[in-house]
Order: structure tokens, then sequence, then C-alpha cells
């Protein structure tokens, strides 16, 4: 049997595994951020975990045309709209605790409480910059938030069966609605329940 050179076999072990993502195909990465990840091993392997916990929330009985839909929106508005590195990782890590919850079918109690939301929250992705205060003060659950450290959002919070309603009065009356995902730590995984959109935060530091 002809041997190869050293070099041949080298090469060999770098294409294959430079093509270790399993929801895409590195021969075929076409965007920066699918190369970005096909490069990067740490990243390849949550891209692994992505989708075993696709997977998973497919075959757990998901309404599978919404989850799909979903998906290609998290790929087109999230992952593919980070800068770096840091922030594919930040994306990968909310998408898979969404997915998670997914393919648990939302069993269990929720994972966090009322007085575990309380404090200052920070989301900083696809060149975006948010800050959220949730606070009680006499009785009265305010919530405040910034853009990019301005003004955007003021109004009163509630949790109830794991959704954290928030009313506010800026330019009229808007409610909106996020399902606790998860929470570990000073991380909170938040989910849209109109858009499906999952977010990040982490809890500001007191200085």
């Amino acid at each position: 049997m002809k041997r190869l050179p050293l070099a041949a076999w080298v090469l060999a072990g770098l294409a294959a595994t430079t093509a270790q993502a399993t929801t895409f195909d590195c021969r075929k990465a076409g965007t920066a951020v699918e190369k970005t990840i096909c490069a990067d091993p740490a990243l390849s392997r949550l891209d692994e975990r992505l989708g075993a916990a696709y997977k998973e929330a497919m075959h757990a009985g998901a309404d599978r045309p919404a989850l799909v839909a979903s998906q290609r929106r998290w790929i087109a508005e999230t992952r593919d709209r980070c800068p770096d590195a840091a922030c594919i990782a930040r994306s990968y890590e909310a998408r898979i605790a969404w997915l998670a919850e997914r393919g648990k079918g939302h069993g269990g109690a929720c994972p966090v409480q009322a007085a575990q939301l309380r404090g200052s929250w920070i989301q900083a992705e696809n060149d975006d910059f948010e800050e959220s205060a949730i606070a009680t003060l006499d009785g009265i659950q305010s919530f405040t938030s910034w853009r990019h450290h301005r003004p955007e959002m003021v109004g009163n919070w509630v949790l109830r069966d794991c959704v954290l309603h928030i009313d506010t009065h800026t330019d009229g009356k808007l409610d909106f609605d996020y399902r606790i995902i998860g929470v570990r730590g000073n991380v909170l995984h938040l989910e849209n329940a109109e858009t499906g959109d999952a977010a990040t935060y982490r809890r500001e530091a007191i200085r």
C-alpha cells in the first residue's frame, strides 16, 4: 500500500477538523460568521451542541414550522450579525438554552423567582447596548431601560407564570412579555414571547 507523506496526513486531519460544525457544512461556509465558527474549535463545539439541542426540540413535539422559522430568524438576525467570536459564543449559549427548554417541553417549575430579577442588567450584542433596571420601591415594581445610555422605556413589571410582563408608558402604553428561559449565576436568558428571539443579560456589578 502506498504511504502518504506526513504532511498529507496533517492536511487531511486539518480538513476534517475544519468541518466539525453540525448545523452547516464548513466546506461550504459562505458568511464571515460561518468561517469564524469553522476556524474556532470552541465555536465549532458550540455549533455541535446547538445541533443536538435543535434535534431534541424537534423531537419533543414542538411546533416544527414555528421552530424552523425561529431558527432561521436567529441565524439571520442574531448570529450572523455578530462582529466577533465572543458575540457568536454568547448568541450560541443563549440559543442553546432556549432550545433546551423546548426540548424539555417547558416542563418543571419556573427556574427564576421575582427576587432574582431585581437589579441592573446589561445586554451588549450585535453592536447594541441595552441597560435595564428592575426594582421594587415602596411596593412598586419599576422598570427602566436605556439604549446606548439614552433613556428608552419606563414602566412597571410583574413575574407571572414564568413570564416577565412589562407595562411601559413611553410613547403611549406598550406591553412586552419575556419568557424566563433560565438563570445561571449572573446571566439571565430571556425569550421575547411575541417574536421568539432569545436574549442574554448579564447582571451589572455593583461599584
